[in-house]
């Protein structure tokens, strides 16, 4: 299995990219990998996600972050490596869902705003004042109005940041559910 190694700029990680460094040098520049493994927290695993996304290929986590919603615990790397690499490794896969932000002028002309994994914001600032209106692409809710700051949706993957600052439920990973909450 050809792997792509994201090194992490996070002291409690250094270890492991010494050890890919000197152990497994391949990874690092990898041109087309069939995996990335991603060494920190969930910050980390967003922005090589972000990053990387264009390879169309699976991400796996190594936690040496705080929270690590989305990172697993390789206890052993001499011993969990060699395994990934040959194959001997067992994956399971979790399907993401996007979040699409469309814009709706005045004259019902729409345009993407942009998108994400994790969560979105819509709004300005805590002052501010807004009607929303939203709908999934799915039809499983359209055009449901909200009045005031904002609004946060969330991903099962994003429901531990923003969302659950805001006192949004931690969401299961793989569960499909979305977590909207307004923004105070």
């Amino acid at each position: 299995m050809k792997i792509k190694y994201v090194q992490t700029l996070d002291p409690r990680g250094l270890h492991v990219n010494d050890f890919i460094s000197r152990n497994y040098p391949h990874f690092i520049n990898e041109p087309e990998p069939d995996l990335i493994l991603v060494t920190g927290g969930d910050g980390a695993m967003l922005h090589a996600m972000q990053k990387y996304h264009h390879h169309n290929k699976p991400f796996l986590g190594h936690a040496t972050g705080t929270i690590n919603f989305s990172m697993n615990k390789i206890n052993n790397l001499e011993e969990f490596v060699p395994k990934l690499e040959t194959g001997k490794y067992k994956l399971y896969l979790l399907n993401l869902n996007a979040i699409k932000v469309w814009h709706v002028d005045r004259f019902g002309i729409r345009k993407e705003v942009g998108q994400a994994i994790n969560d979105v914001v819509i709004g300005t600032h805590v002052m501010g004042y807004h009607h929303l209106s939203i709908s999934s692409e799915d039809k499983s809710f359209s055009d449901l109005d909200f009045n005031g700051a904002g609004l946060c949706i969330s991903t099962d993957f994003g429901s531990t940041g923003y969302n659950f600052n805001l006192g949004g439920p931690v969401l299961p990973l793989g569960s499909d559910l979305w977590s909207i909450k307004g923004v105070i």
